[in-house]
């Protein structure tokens, strides 16, 4: 068995062009076989990542931008996860033409505009996605250090872009991405840009017309999950609510909830598809925040309908 694969030379500084390749496509395909391991990974997706303009063409994005510590390799790697999550992606939301962008509103950072404490956040202002790099091998081992654990000699890349940084956020940004597009531009109201509610509120509903169809949807899948069949606070909801006075409801917020349900069905319909895509979707938080798989149940219809009626717009 392979223990090691030869890297890209960190020479080029174009940003874009990945001008050469130092694995050979069997390596390629072996490497990216650990981030989802169910399943092969395309032979087509080598000759699709070769350029940002590449990836931008295929998936209808705004652009991909890079920070200065991120290598050419790291480009090239960061390139191919964001064609494989992006196809996973659509395996399930079916958007045609591959319009995973909705015609150049989404762009991607890749170690370029992180925030303090974010492994990955959502930029509604400049719709984009962006995921922080992932760790070297010696800020894990100060880490490791300071909880009293005994420093790795060596930790191999693939291990670092799959368990640190951003790796497993990119469903659940994409949730927002949906969420803020999709009530930005195709389904408006002067209450709130966003398809879930005011931004950043709780539990309130805001109360659509039935012209509203996309903002509706969204109001059962969020009502489902934070309701019970009565339209008291269901156990979830009770689970996730600030237990004290003064706490945050960040959990609470109904743009935050829409983006973990989002994060859940993507991972589930892949699942039925023998797919377990490792970069695009993890447990990132506790798992108390997350539906439980009964309560989970409930959600697969009225989500099933907002992504049907999603795909009408696109």
């Amino acid at each position: 068995m392979k223990t090691s694969l030869p890297y890209l030379r960190d020479s080029y500084k174009d940003g874009s062009a990945l001008k050469e390749r130092h694995f050979t496509t069997e390596d390629a395909l072996y490497f990216y076989k650990s981030f989802r391991p169910k399943s092969a990974v395309p032979k087509e997706m080598i000759q699709n990542v070769n350029s940002v303009k590449q990836i931008d063409k295929l998936f209808k994005l705004k652009g991909i931008q890079f920070g200065n510590w991120v290598t050419t390799e790291d480009k090239y790697n960061y390139l191919a996860l964001t064609y494989l999550c992006l196809k996973d992606i659509n395996k399930v939301l079916k958007f045609k033409d591959e319009n995973m962008g909705l015609n150049g509103l989404l762009a991607f950072s890749f170690g370029a505009r992180g925030v303090s404490s974010a492994l990955a956040h959502y930029e509604s202002n400049h719709q984009v996605i962006n995921i922080t790099r992932y760790w070297r091998t010696d800020k894990i081992n100060r880490i490791r250090i300071a909880l009293g654990q005994a420093p790795i000699r060596d930790i191999p890349k693939e291990t670092r872009l799959l368990k640190t940084g951003g790796a497993g956020s990119m469903a659940h940004e994409y949730g927002h991405f949906l969420d803020y597009s999709f009530g930005r531009y195709r389904d408006q109201h002067k209450e709130s840009n966003w398809l879930s509610g005011v931004y950043r509120t709780t539990k309130r509903t805001v109360e659509y017309s039935k012209n509203h169809v996309l903002r509706n949807k969204m109001n059962k899948v969020i009502n489902t999950a934070l309701n019970d069949k009565k339209g008291n606070p269901s156990a979830y909801y009770k689970r996730i609510a600030p237990k004290n006075e003064g706490q945050s409801e960040y959990w609470t917020r109904r743009l935050e909830v829409f983006a973990r349900i989002f994060e859940q069905y993507i991972s589930y319909k892949l699942d039925k598809m023998n797919i377990n895509n490792r970069f695009l979707s993890k447990t990132v938080y506790k798992s108390s925040v997350y539906l439980k798989p009964n309560e989970f149940k409930s959600i697969i219809k009225p989500m099933d309908d907002l992504i049907k009626e999603m795909r009408k717009h696109v």
